[in-house]
């Protein structure tokens, strides 16, 4: 399982490169570390101020003149799923702080969810992909981590698309 969540990582970081507008936004993956950290490594990093339940990917986006993008969030975390992965009672506890101070934390379980994430956010693209399998348009909105707040309107449409090849 962990082996497909990082290649799901790597996969969103590649379109991420591809699809976001450097000049407007500016993202960086989290290191979580590679499988359990031992007790003296754990402790260590405890100490240092890293807290659990980041998410995997974290976005900030240029702030706009006011009343431009002004309910939208500036920084977004998209939290990282394959499978039936649910998120951590640490995962809940960050998502929940994160809404409070008005940003957007998600979860996707693919390169189209991400995606639209981005367009649901508003988050400026240079492009968009199309995906193999089918369009963006008829598939559900993304699969949102649980929601207490309504979420701003989500609207379609691109300027431009680029493949992915597989």
């Amino acid at each position: 399982m962990r082996h497909r969540e990082h290649s799901l990582q790597i996969a969103v970081a590649h379109m991420l490169t591809v699809v976001l507008d450097p000049s407007l936004t500016w993202w960086s993956s989290i290191d979580h570390g590679v499988g359990r950290l031992g007790p003296a490594e754990a402790g260590i990093r405890k100490r240092r101020g890293v807290k659990p339940g980041l998410p995997d990917v974290l976005i900030m986006t240029k702030l706009l003149p006011l009343g431009t993008r002004s309910m939208y969030p500036s920084v977004i975390g998209i939290e990282l799923k394959v499978g039936k992965g649910k998120l951590s009672p640490a995962q809940i506890e960050v998502q929940d702080a994160w809404r409070l101070m008005g940003h957007g934390y998600y979860v996707a379980t693919s390169l189209e969810e991400v995606q639209e994430i981005l367009a649901h956010c508003h988050v400026p693209m240079r492009t968009r992909m199309n995906f193999m399998g089918g369009s963006l348009e008829r598939k559900p909105a993304v699969r949102f981590a649980p929601l207490r707040y309504k979420c701003p309107p989500y609207r379609r449409g691109s300027k431009s698309s680029m493949s992915v090849v597989q």
